[in-house]
């Protein structure tokens, strides 16, 4: 997560995407540990998680394209037998896909040269055994994910990835229950229930 230009600058809105147009906070959990906006650092990756689903349905935002390859990139999830896309190729900030998963599912981001990245990567003996996705958590199964779209690293072992996460940046989040959205109207948001599942299961 090096460099001033990766999805931690660009939720905290620091760095290359200071004045940008993401949330602004530096709060935002990433893989359960805090990011550190001063040092660019937080957290730590996990190379094999699948998700479960919490009984409602799932708001994908699209947030963000940075990629070169975004006319060809795709985001979606899986059941771990077929691929389910929820955003191909470039869209308009702020497009949403409502999507309901089965029981237990994963996420799939297929990238630079059509090779397939997994939220499940340390099966493969390649370059896709390193992570492609950047989640933080905003709040319970609330989530931001950021992708990288290039492999890691050329066959020959030099450097190919910039390793930035801002190649799709999605927010996911439950639909909101109905109570929940009066609240919203009414400014009680503060008010609304606790006690959601955990929206990841390792």
């Amino acid at each position: 997560m090096g460099g001033n230009a990766n999805i931690g600058n660009y939720i905290a809105k620091t760095g290359a995407f200071a004045g940008g147009n993401g949330p602004g906070t530096d709060t935002y959990k990433f893989w359960s540990q805090s990011y550190d906006k001063g040092a660019d650092t937080g957290g730590g990756s996990d190379m094999d998680f699948y998700l479960t689903y919490t009984g409602k349905p799932i708001v994908a935002t699209y947030k963000r394209d940075q990629a070169a390859n975004a006319a060809n990139n795709e985001f979606g999830w899986t059941d771990f037998t077929n691929l389910y896309p929820i955003f191909t190729g470039q869209h308009t900030a702020g497009e949403q896909v409502t999507f309901t998963p089965t029981d237990e599912y994963a996420f799939y981001f297929i990238g630079v040269g059509g090779l397939t990245f997994w939220t499940q990567s340390d099966n493969f003996g390649d370059d896709r055994d390193n992570q492609h996705f950047a989640f933080f958590r905003e709040a319970d199964n609330t989530y931001w994910v950021g992708m990288e779209d290039a492999p890691f690293y050329y066959p020959d072992g030099r450097v190919r990835s910039d390793r930035d996460y801002n190649d799709m940046i999605v927010r996911l989040a439950p639909i909101p229950e109905p109570a929940t959205m009066l609240l919203l109207g009414s400014g009680l948001i503060g008010l609304a229930g606790y006690g959601r599942k955990k929206f990841f299961k390792k």
